[in-house]
């Protein structure tokens, strides 16, 4: 699947053209501010690396008189951004995780004592709707429960990270409970005692230095070497709709990193025990014995929101989304927010220069957070946990539409738009449960009634073989060529490494003005002249 973040589209208004009036779609940038790359779906054809940020330009042409002397008239501003990284939020009714499925399992746990590695995430609904726990229910349903195994921040998820944890006994069911996050990260032969089968039920982040995947394959080798079967129940992947990253080089594995995998990696917890087994990574290429009770209702290309904080600094699904990427900062003297209310959300530090980083916060010890990075210390930073969801961003798109092209005369246009760029909106909002923008909405609409105008339609005269990009033809027709300077493949590098987003924005305006001169020439009208282009 390609990820990559969005290039935005601008629209603007031309009037009757003759014989076609148009509503062209132009192509214009967002402008992207000190901001870890969270990966978005892309909508058009070249890899344009840009993340929303604030704003959007919005251009409204005025009507274009036929000598063309007319130029763009209103400006307006409009949030547009469509993360990917932050996409939406399958509903949570809507998947029914392993553990939910107690009908598949409860027979193999009839009469064996039963090893639980589980956490604060372990839990299903009841009849009421609750939450209960997974040890709770299966203890309900008269299941022996010998102990529990508790990964990272322990059984209750309350242990900040990297503190270690001690054995104990959980004071609501009096289970004793081994940590896998103290004296020792595997399950030792003498905890296996007196154990037939183990069930592993965390929900994980999709993300290769979240350790709960450590625990899991220290789990699985110490089944596999003192022959115990697992239950393993599924659980979805919030992270699971993109892959993304460096693959880790095997001699730099470690606990927060054990396997060649990238950072994001895009599998349920099943799926990735089942690469684990299938790549042998265990010990002397032994395999555990697993029994998967799989998801059911799950759409992969969507991001789930999780019911239950995964760990004490996860407690939003903005976090979750953002942490693959913030998290990246733990090593610096930069603080992802830890000792605030809100973690993984907002970055900063001491020494940022409070004119360009003016959300300002303190951290401070709390649960999760005992010693904070800059304790105590005044912070100046950016809060990322004000962009919006997907949801309210195509409603906003789909009143821009509603309220400022809706004559009979609009089009909308763009080169290749029918067969890539329309579509893709028209289908984000079917997969929102939202109704799609009259514009967009082709349900039983005669091929003329259709408002969509594309260049690259137009130039094929019924050869829908051929494909012809939108650098080729202006090159055919005499126009600037809009890739003169950089091209789709270049943006990644001019803004990623280079920081030069002047180029990258002059780039996104040179295809918006070849987009309009290709159509002027089909028109066999004048192109624009430089001072009119210079003048918009």
């Amino acid at each position: 699947m390609l990820i990559c973040p969005l290039k935005s589209l601008s629209l603007e208004r031309i009037s009757r053209c003759n014989p076609i009036p148009v509503l062209m779609a132009i192509i214009i940038t967002t402008i992207p501010i000190e901001m870890a790359k969270i990966p978005v779906f892309t909508i058009t054809e070249e890899t344009l690396l840009l993340l929303p940020l604030e704003k959007i330009i919005f251009l409204a042409m005025n009507r274009l008189k036929s000598n063309l002397k007319s130029l763009f008239a209103t400006l307006k501003v409009m949030p547009l951004f469509l993360f990917g990284g932050i996409v939406f939020s399958q509903f949570n009714e809507d998947v029914i995780c392993g553990a939910q499925q107690t009908e598949v399992y409860l027979q193999k746990l009839k009469n064996k004592k039963v090893a639980i590695v589980t956490n604060q995430t372990g839990a299903i609904k009841n009849g009421k709707g609750q939450y209960v726990h997974l040890v709770d229910t299966l203890k309900s349903l008269g299941v022996h429960i010998s102990k529990i195994f508790a990964p990272e921040h322990g059984f209750r998820g309350k242990a900040d990270a990297g503190e270690t944890i001690s054995n104990g006994f959980d004071s609501k069911t009096g289970i004793r409970i081994i940590s896998l996050y103290g004296r020792h990260k595997k399950p030792q032969k003498e905890h296996l005692k007196n154990v037939d089968i183990i069930i592993f039920d965390i929900q994980d982040v999709g993300v290769r230095f979240y350790t709960y995947l450590s625990t899991l394959h220290y789990v699985m080798e110490a089944c596999a070497e003192n022959t115990i079967p697992i239950i393993l129940l599924d659980r979805p992947n919030p992270n699971g709709f993109y892959v993304d990253g460096p693959v880790l080089e095997i001699e730099s594995s470690s606990f927060v990193g054990l396997h060649p995998v990238p950072i994001i990696y895009g599998m349920t917890i099943a799926e990735y025990a089942r690469m684990i087994n299938g790549e042998k990574w265990l010990n002397f290429d032994i395999q555990a014995v697993m029994t998967i009770v799989p998801l059911k209702k799950y759409n992969r290309s969507e991001s789930y929101k999780l019911p239950i904080h995964p760990s004490p600094n996860l407690r939003s699904h903005q976090a979750v989304m953002l942490y693959p990427s913030l998290a990246l900062f733990e090593g610096t003297q930069i603080t992802v927010g830890r000792g605030t209310e809100i973690p993984f959300e907002v970055y900063g530090a001491p020494f940022f220069p409070d004119e360009k980083y003016p959300f300002v916060f303190i951290p401070s010890p709390n649960e999760g957070a005992k010693h904070p990075k800059h304790e105590g210390e005044i912070c100046y930073g950016k809060k990322l946990s004000q962009y919006r969801s997907e949801r309210n961003i195509l409603g906003q798109f789909g009143e821009l539409l509603g309220n400022h092209f809706n004559q009979s005369h609009h089009l909308l246009c763009a080169h290749n738009g029918k067969e890539f760029d329309f579509p893709y909106i028209a289908r984000r909002y079917i997969i929102n449960g939202m109704p799609i923008p009259e514009k967009l909405n082709l349900f039983g609409k005669k091929p003329w009634e259709v408002p969509l105008l594309d260049t690259m339609e137009l130039w094929k005269f019924g050869d829908y073989k051929s494909y012809t990009s939108l650098n080729l033809l202006t090159n055919i027709l005499g126009i600037q060529s809009p890739k003169d300077d950089v091209d789709g493949s270049m943006i990644h590098n001019i803004y990623y490494e280079k920081k030069d987003i002047g180029r990258v924005v002059n780039y996104c305006q040179k295809d918006v003005v070849a987009v309009a001169q290709v159509f002027l020439r089909f028109q066999n009208k004048p192109l624009l002249s430089e001072e009119e282009i210079k003048n918009i």
